[in-house]
């Protein structure tokens, strides 16, 4: 049996739980080694139980799950036999009185008819085990970065004028998939005002007038139905194309063996403005400062330990009482408070109400997960957590900054994984 299948029935134990259903693709990807389900439809779950574990899921997956499953017995479902009567059958089978399921996972009709035919039904929550990531993860992960490396170099080579926001995102797809991988999330390509918008989405739009003459509902544009312009700046309904002395915010991330990672720059085509030379110094300062505090926390001694090629300017000590009293009963240092040391120096520049997101986030099989270094957080940091630094200013109509990288915390402090120039 695989140690992650160890790690879910230790939990269990302890949680006083009889078997727990798994329905997250995320989590089934985890727990067997096998992506190929639709996130979609309900193609599959799991049930694991003390004695064994079983993989529920229609004739389309048999020869696939055959083939590359292991440790898993095969129940089939189909529409005579749906989930809840294989469940069931198992379920009797076992003598189960306490079933713990994903709340977050299940839609409500599903967590009612298991409601209906088991009484004690509680929550679970596997994601927590997918927080410290082993070996073979780290590994997939530290490859999905150097790709994103390797594109972002590509990147830089198509940065050119005229060029729109898809054609640019088309080339992150096209190179990532010509590597033999995939995209982690679609890419976010944002010029000029369209970086303050942190989630820009290219894309054209209808203008006003003929969104109310093709509307089947009728009635006036925006009460009936809604029409978005292209967020900001893009109001002629075309995508936007690059000019001389524009700002460029690239946020993208490849996936290789199930694994994401994440990386934005943001550059210049030509002559940076005095402003947004001073808000880029700005946010990157705030990364750093974010990074050597949890540097210093970790290393022995009073320097942080800085990873090599890694820093483009000189590392600053950080006051190291203040790290040491950010530490918890278990020697681990607050998610809250690395999110704190960043938003604390954006602020005493000025750019308090330029803040618009937390500081990071967990990195893996999604490309959000724990841990959240957000201020209200109340996870902790350990070793073999991966995630990303990402401080951000945001001018409202004007552009936008954000600096971000997937990090490996090891036992004497962060790794970089995404190395790509940020000077």
């Amino acid at each position: 049996m695989n140690s992650r299948l160890f790690k879910i029935k230790d939990d269990l134990k302890r949680q006083k739980v009889d078997v727990a259903l798994v329905s997250s693709i995320p989590n089934i990807t985890y727990l067997t080694g096998y992506s190929g389900f639709s996130k979609e439809e309900r193609e599959v779950m799991i049930l694991i139980v003390k004695k064994g574990q079983y993989i529920l899921t229609d004739k389309r997956y048999l020869a696939e799950i055959k083939r590359y499953i292991k440790d898993f017995e095969l129940e089939e479902v189909s529409s005579s036999t749906p989930f809840r009567i294989a469940l069931e059958k198992l379920i009797k089978k076992h003598k189960i009185k306490k079933l713990g399921v994903e709340e977050d996972n299940l839609t409500i009709s599903e967590y009612k008819s298991l409601s209906k035919h088991f009484n004690n039904i509680y929550h679970l929550s596997v994601d927590p085990l997918r927080t410290v990531k082993d070996k073979h993860e780290i590994k997939a992960i530290e490859k999905a970065c150097q790709l994103t490396d390797k594109t972002f170099d590509y990147i830089l080579t198509k940065i050119k004028r005229g060029i729109t926001e898809k054609e640019l995102a088309f080339e992150i797809e096209f190179f990532i998939k010509k590597n033999g991988s995939d995209l982690a999330f679609e890419p976010i390509v944002a010029f000029g005002k369209h970086s303050s918008v942190p989630h820009h989405k290219p894309q054209s739009v209808i203008p006003a007038r003929r969104f109310q003459e093709a509307s089947p509902l009728g009635g006036k544009a925006g009460i009936q139905g809604t029409w978005i312009p292209n967020q900001v700046g893009n109001d002629k309904g075309i995508d936007n194309k690059l000019n001389q002395n524009n700002i460029i915010l690239l946020d993208f991330g490849a996936k290789v063996d199930n694994y994401c990672s994440d990386m934005t720059r943001v550059v210049f085509l030509g002559k940076a403005t005095n402003e947004q030379k001073r808000v880029y110094e700005t946010v990157l300062e705030a990364q750093q400062k974010a990074m050597e505090f949890i540097n210093n926390f970790y290393s022995s001694s009073e320097q942080s330990q800085v990873p090599s090629g890694t820093w483009q300017r000189e590392s600053r000590s950080l006051n190291s009482s203040r790290s040491a009293s950010w530490r918890t009963s278990n020697n681990s240092i607050l998610a809250s408070e690395v999110d704190k040391v960043a938003h604390e120096y954006i602020r005493s520049k000025g750019y308090g109400d330029n803040i618009f997101h937390s500081l990071g986030h967990g990195v893996g099989l999604e490309i959000h997960e724990a841990p959240r270094l957000s201020p209200k957080s109340k996870e902790t940091l350990k070793p073999g957590m991966v995630f990303t630094v990402e401080p951000g200013i945001y001018l409202p109509d004007k552009f936008g900054v954000r600096i971000e990288d997937t990090v490996v915390l090891e036992k004497n402090g962060l790794r970089l994984l995404t190395r790509s120039p940020k000077t």
